[in-house]
Formats: structure tokens, C-alpha cells, sequence
């Protein structure tokens, strides 16, 4: 969707979306078990993107999912990965308990909270508007510093705040709108792809 200057193009935008629609409809609806193979893979899938970008250097990298229960389950489901080392691990627990500190004591008992900083401690981290407040913006001080190296998010992560990261992955095509589900719009795609490529560090993105 881009030509050989790195400029977005609209037009090869709109067919690539047009193409996809019409092998989704040819293929129809799934199954619920092939839905559950297909999970299966693009687990399998995303750990081999995150390696090879681990590999070659493309690191942090945002994977954007349409959903918060999917980013949930994609860092989970890759939380045997360990790409920070062990200063990182460090500065990310004096970030995170200095942090926690400013929360009740109720609330640093919640699931949300426990289950963040053995992700974090990893290099893996979530960011979407169920998390609390607090979480959220731990999440974003570590991103920036580039203590996170992969970062699962919805689309609320591009909008208004200024964190690009070298690799941008897409989790699927379509969205649910409140309305219906429906390709990701020129604009959308423009928005969280932006991410990739961070000025003044890199080329391109």
C-alpha cells in the first residue's frame, strides 16, 4: 500500500481491502473449530514475527488487535518469551511498585494489576481502555523508555499519544465498529501504522 518512495497510496489501499473482502466471502463463515485452529496459528505466527523482528533488530513493536480480550490473550499466550535482561528487569520493578504504591490496597489485589508485571518483567505489555488509569500509563513511561519491547494494543494506543515504535503488525483487517464488522478504513490504517519508524532512530518503519 505503499510505492517504492514509502508513500501511502490510497488507490492500492482500497484494492488490497477489496481483495481481502472477497476472499473472506468465498472462503464464508468459520467454524468454531476451524476458528480455534486459526487462533492456534496466528499464535504461532505472531511468535515468529516477534522472534524474527527480535532477530533483526526491528524492535519495539506494537501488534494491534480490535479487541482487548484478543491483546490479552496474544501476551499471554506469548508470556514464555524473555527479551529484556536483567538491568531492564530492574528499572521496570522499581516503575511498576513505585506505581502501585498510589493505589488502595483493594485495587493492587485486582487480577489486572497482579498478572501485569510478570508480563512486564518480560519486555511484553498491554495497553487498552479497560486497564486502569495507573496501568495504563506504567505501560506508556515503560514503552517510551524502551524498557517494552512488544506492546499489545487496541487502536486507542495510536490516537494522541506520541510513542512510535519501530514495527507495526496488524492482527486482522476488520473491525466492529458498534455497528457491524467492517474493513479497517484508509484513515484507521494510516493512524496505527504511523507508529512504525521512530524519528530521528530509524529510516523507516
Amino acid at each position: 500500500v505503499v510505492d517504492e518512495k514509502g508513500t501511502f497510496r490510497e488507490d492500492n489501499f482500497h484494492r488490497a481491502v477489496s481483495a481481502l473482502q472477497k476472499a473472506a466471502d468465498a472462503t464464508g463463515i468459520d467454524t468454531k473449530k476451524a476458528q480455534k485452529r486459526k487462533g492456534k496459528s496466528n499464535v504461532g505466527d505472531l511468535e515468529k514475527i516477534v522472534r524474527m523482528c527480535q532477530d533483526r533488530g526491528y524492535l519495539p513493536l506494537i501488534v494491534f488487535s480490535f479487541s482487548r480480550r484478543e491483546c490479552e490473550a496474544n501476551a499471554v499466550a506469548l508470556k514464555k518469551m524473555d527479551i529484556t535482561d536483567d538491568e531492564e528487569k530492574k528499572l521496570i520493578d522499581e516503575v511498576f511498585n513505585n506505581a502501585i504504591m498510589t493505589l488502595a490496597d483493594e485495587d493492587r489485589e485486582l487480577p489486572q494489576v497482579q498478572s501485569m508485571l510478570p508480563l512486564l518483567r518480560r519486555g511484553l505489555g498491554i495497553h487498552h481502555g479497560g486497564l486502569l488509569p495507573m496501568l495504563k500509563e506504567v505501560v506508556e513511561i515503560l514503552f517510551q523508555e524502551s524498557l517494552l519491547k512488544v506492546l499489545f494494543s487496541t487502536e486507542t494506543f495510536a490516537m494522541g499519544i506520541n510513542m512510535p515504535a519501530k514495527t507495526v503488525v496488524f492482527t486482522a483487517t476488520r473491525k466492529w465498529d458498534g455497528l457491524e464488522y467492517r474493513m479497517l478504513q484508509s484513515g484507521e490504517y494510516i493512524q496505527m501504522s504511523g507508529r512504525a519508524g521512530r524519528r530521528g532512530k530509524d529510516d523507516r518503519g
